[in-house]
Parts: structure tokens; C-alpha cells; sequence
């Protein structure tokens, strides 16, 4: 299994947390990948999405939820709080 670990720019590699949560998942037999979420990303290689530095999010909301829109319908989007970045999308 294969799980992307979203983040931004500014933290490519995640945040100070990061390569804890690569070494627990790679201790349980799956891969834990950095991946910048408005960077050229096959998600198409990912088996679960989970938004984990993504700290520009609040300022591009619109980009960032198009971005969510368009992963593969066969991948796992997991947000903390996803319902409030959702919730707070301008009308």
C-alpha cells in the first residue's frame, strides 16, 4: 500500500512530525510518500491521500478543493477538519 502524505511547497518533505509518521508507517509494511499537493503528482499511484502539511490550503481554499475534486475516484481522501475547509468554501 501506497499512501501519499499531502503537503505544500514551503515543506516538501513535511513538517518537524513527518518522518516519524514515515518510519510508524513504513514499520507496518506501507510506503508513506511526501507529495507536494499542487505539484505534478500521479495520485493515480496512491492507494489513500492524507492531508497532513498542507498549510497553504486557507489561502488557495478554491485551488486546493479543485485539487481534491480531481483525484482518482479510486483514491482515499483523509482531512482532519476536511468538513470545515469544505464548509468554509465562499459560495
Amino acid at each position: 500500500m501506497a499512501i501519499a502524505l499531502a503537503t505544500c511547497a514551503e515543506v516538501p518533505e513535511l513538517d518537524e512530525d513527518g518522518p516519524a509518521l514515515v518510519a510508524a508507517l513504513a514499520a507496518r509494511g506501507v510506503e508513506g510518500i511526501p507529495a507536494v499537493w499542487d505539484a505534478e503528482v500521479d495520485w493515480n499511484r496512491f492507494d489513500l491521500v492524507v492531508v497532513r502539511s498542507a498549510w497553504d490550503y486557507a489561502e488557495r481554499r478554491g485551488e486546493f478543493l479543485d485539487w481534491a475534486a480531481r483525484l482518482p475516484p479510486r483514491t482515499v481522501l483523509v482531512a482532519h477538519r476536511f468538513r470545515f475547509v469544505i464548509g468554509s468554501r465562499p459560495r
